[in-house]
């Protein structure tokens, strides 16, 4: 009996090469945002000279490992490179925006306190001066207190 011959079995095998791939890149893809998240540009330069200063110490050689190392290396600086650059866009993209946030709150500040303004002397007028609950400064309209009659 071969390897092939059974269906099922070979079925299965299919199946778990396909998890076995999917797991794999699940893996990566997870590494590299790690990678985006922690790591800085200046610390995966630094390691690549290291390895580089080996390499050129060696003769231009360097064991499997380290030859290994220095490629997944150079992969983690364009991941950094690329997430330095999204993060300086974000924070100039966010800076732009509480610039304008900053600039509709004060123009809707300014447009709400006029028309309490407007409102307050339509409601009491010349009279404010009369009332019992007038003050200069604290309350310049004389309103009476809430629950308090006018």
């Amino acid at each position: 009996m071969g390897r092939g011959s059974n269906p099922v079995e070979a079925h299965r095998r299919a199946e778990r090469k396909k998890a076995l791939k999917k797991n794999k890149t699940k893996r990566i893809r997870e590494r590299d945002a790690k990678v985006a998240l922690t790591r800085t540009t200046a610390e995966v330069t630094e390691e690549i000279e290291a390895l580089e200063s080996k390499q050129r110490a060696h003769n231009g050689h360097l064991d499997n490992t380290d030859t290994r190392s220095l490629e997944r290396l150079r992969k983690e600086l364009k991941i950094c490179q690329t997430a330095d650059a999204e993060r300086a866009a974000k924070a100039e993209e966010d800076r732009l925006a509480a610039l304008e946030d900053e600039a509709v709150r004060k123009t809707q500040y300014a447009a709400s306190e006029e028309s309490v303004r407007d409102a307050n002397e339509a409601k009491f007028g010349p009279t404010a001066k009369l009332s019992v609950y007038y003050d200069a400064v604290m309350n310049p309209y004389g309103a009476a207190p809430p629950g308090r009659p006018m």
